[in-house]
């Protein structure tokens, strides 16, 4: 305790190191006012100091309360370092994330929607000719069942060639629907790497 205030108190030895602190302190053993300063304490006059001899000592003392607000100051700084670091690793890591997982997933589901969307169509237009050629044969097999004659018989041909070409139709829309599976099926695969 210091003045009331706690201190770190710190000392320490101060040997003679150089020719130039010997000189120095031998000077000072010739001055009048260190003689009577060394008389009135009794200690021995004229003392002459050599190299590494113990001169004296460096006594510092800190105010604690410093000392306590240098540690929090540096504290402080050590966790705001740390909370920026944490924030900028938070958000790369997101980044990260989001361009590599994330991203390509959302693209993959609009993909498999696009899919979705073209396959329902197709398969409306493959019902609609299905049931287009079906009421051709119907409609070719109620003629042939009322008359046999030659004037029906090329209205029965070109009915015949319409449902043929519906057939077609629908085998085509078939093969377009076995392409979207393979696609849908290889989309699936990459989501499930995900």
């Amino acid at each position: 305790m210091v003045n009331g205030k706690r201190v770190l108190h710190y000392v320490k030895a101060d040997p003679a190191s150089a020719g130039a602190c010997v000189s120095c302190h031998n000077a000072y053993e010739q001055r009048n006012d260190i003689k009577e300063l060394r008389s009135a304490n009794s200690v021995e006059q004229g003392k002459q100091w050599t190299m590494h001899e113990l001169m004296g000592a460096i006594r510092v003392n800190i105010p604690v309360s410093e000392v306590a607000a240098a540690a929090e100051a540096g504290r402080n700084d050590m966790l705001m370092g740390l909370a920026i670091t944490f924030l900028v690793g938070f958000a790369g890591l997101f980044f990260l994330i989001f361009t590599v997982v994330i991203k390509p997933i959302e693209e993959s589901v609009d993909e498999v929607e696009g899919f979705s969307e073209q396959v329902d169509a197709v398969v409306k237009c493959s019902r609609g000719l299905l049931m287009g050629a079906d009421e051709q044969l119907d409609a070719c097999n109620q003629l042939k069942d009322k008359q046999s004659s030659d004037e029906h018989s090329a209205e029965f041909s070109e009915l015949a060639e319409l449902a043929d070409k519906s057939a077609m139709k629908v085998e085509e829309s078939a093969m377009y629907c076995t392409e979207l599976e393979t696609k849908f099926i290889s989309l699936k695969v990459n989501l499930i790497k995900f």
